[in-house]
């Protein structure tokens, strides 16, 4: 009977004790991981969503965080170069009054706006485009009462888009959405907003990313009927989105010129898992080891293909992420253009936009598509000659402007716009990535989850950093 009762004992003791491993590797690694405030946290990206995690982490009391950026400057696709001592953005550059994160940010660290010029048609200089100033009041009310009642209608997210593909009204592309609605206004703000600055032809964009840029500005006239007739208030950063975020950072440990080459999951004894980051120092010309205990990918998830073991549910959600290939060119024309943005029918050959920014200086920026043939195949890599830029910004320029470029003083080309499909979303692709959220100790931030916008980006690292990590 005792030797009986002791086996038992043994048995139930041996079944508990790996009960309590299962349990305790799902709270380590699953629900609110929390080790104190000096968790070893590295961070991978340094572009805004990386920064923004580190700085809100930092503002919630963790003193362990480490920035690893391939690159030798900081800030991604906020990018700012010096020209002719001017800070001139080769990335994000517009501001608008919904952007409340990046507001907050600028004020918090003392960084000024400047107001940017309004947009014209590229083929008739001297015409406004549409914009919600430029209708009449008769039909912003039928637009906006029928747009109010779809906002209300919509469980739309302020941050990412978890949830989108439960709603049936959000499936399909974004040109189907407009005309099932019949919200012509819309179409106007979207072809602006969304199809000149790099989201790729309302025919092929699901409706969720554009529906992220306009809802915010909807929202906002709804807010009063003085707002239906304001111009849309849309700045720049006096020193460029880079100089905000190098701003940030200045109080971070960020390591520059650190291209993360391996990332490796080791277990050990106490369950916890620790995660090994290699990386190649350009400076010191060696590999780099750091240890951590938690990691946020701050960059496209399909660029951990190669980096690190992935299981099945990784790699097909990995393999499905596309791209827009996407240029902006930095210019003086042989004559100035006047101080104005110029908006282009998307196209592949020319520019879609085109804007001289100050006004005391002819220097202007233009934006392009690399070919929309590659949009439907959304895989890099991209190619797209300085040859095939500068005929397309020539033919442009002599076409409307009757000019052509003195000098081409910069140029960047984009990977673009981290997306999936609209039947990618249905099939609930935000939510199975959100599920990957701390499993293996890991998170994502960045524009694959929030969207390809800074604020957008900002409100996405600040929301997980407060849900996982908090104060």
């Amino acid at each position: 009977m005792l030797k009986s009762f002791i086996t038992l004992f043994y048995i139930f003791s041996v079944a508990c004790y790996a009960a309590s491993l299962d349990l305790t590797e799902e709270l380590l690694s699953k629900s609110n991981p929390f080790l104190g405030k000096e968790t070893r946290i590295g961070i991978m990206g340094g572009g805004a969503a990386g920064l923004s995690a580190a700085y809100y982490l930092q503002q919630n009391g963790y003193t362990n965080v480490t920035v690893l950026e391939k690159e030798e400057r900081i800030g991604g696709k906020c990018h700012t170069v010096s020209i002719d001592g001017s800070p001139c953005d080769l990335g994000a550059r517009f501001v608008t009054s919904c952007d409340l994160h990046v507001r907050e940010l600028a004020k918090t660290l003392g960084h000024k706006f400047s107001d940017s010029p309004d947009a014209y048609h590229m083929s008739s200089p001297n015409k406004k485009v549409s914009d919600l100033s430029n209708y009449s009041f008769f039909q912003k009310g039928m637009n906006l009462a029928r747009g109010a009642k779809l906002y209300s209608s919509l469980a739309f997210p302020s941050v990412g888009f978890s949830g989108v593909q439960e709603q049936n009204i959000l499936s399909g592309t974004i040109d189907q959405f407009i005309k099932t609605q019949n919200l012509p206004l819309l179409a106007d703000c979207i072809k602006i907003a969304s199809e000149a600055y790099g989201y790729g032809p309302m025919a092929k964009q699901a409706t969720p990313y554009a529906l992220k840029l306009v809802l915010p500005e909807l929202q906002s006239r709804l807010s009063s009927l003085s707002a239906l007739f304001k111009r849309a208030q849309i700045d720049t950063l006096e020193e460029g989105y880079q100089g905000l975020l190098e701003t940030m950072a200045s109080s971070l440990c960020v390591k520059t010129g650190h291209a993360v080459t391996k990332i490796l999951y080791e277990e050990k004894e106490d369950i916890q898992k620790e995660i090994l980051v290699t990386t190649y120092d350009s400076l010191a010309k060696t590999d780099q080891t750091f240890h951590f205990d938690k990691l946020i990918v701050a960059v496209p998830p399909d660029h951990l293909q190669g980096l690190t073991e992935l299981d099945s549910e990784e790699k097909d959600l990995f393999a499905r992420i596309r791209y827009n290939d996407y240029h902006v060119t930095i210019f003086e024309p042989a004559k100035a253009i006047g101080h104005k943005t110029y908006i282009n029918d998307i196209n592949d050959k020319e520019p879609t936009v085109i804007s001289q920014m100050n006004s005391k200086k002819s220097l202007c920026t233009s934006y392009r598509y690399g070919s929309l043939d590659s949009y439907a195949l959304g895989k890099k890599p991209f190619s797209l000659s300085m040859d095939s830029i500068h005929s397309g910004l020539e033919s442009a320029l002599g076409k409307y402007f009757g000019t052509k470029t003195q000098a081409i003083k910069a140029h960047k080309q984009w990977d673009y716009f981290p997306h999936v499909t609209d039947k990618d979303i249905q099939e609930g692709f935000f939510e199975r990535m959100e599920e990957l959220q701390g499993k293996k100790n890991t998170y994502y931030v960045g524009s694959t989850l929030a969207f390809e916008w800074v604020d957008a980006v900002l409100g996405y690292s600040k929301k997980l950093v407060n849900t996982h990590f908090p104060k």
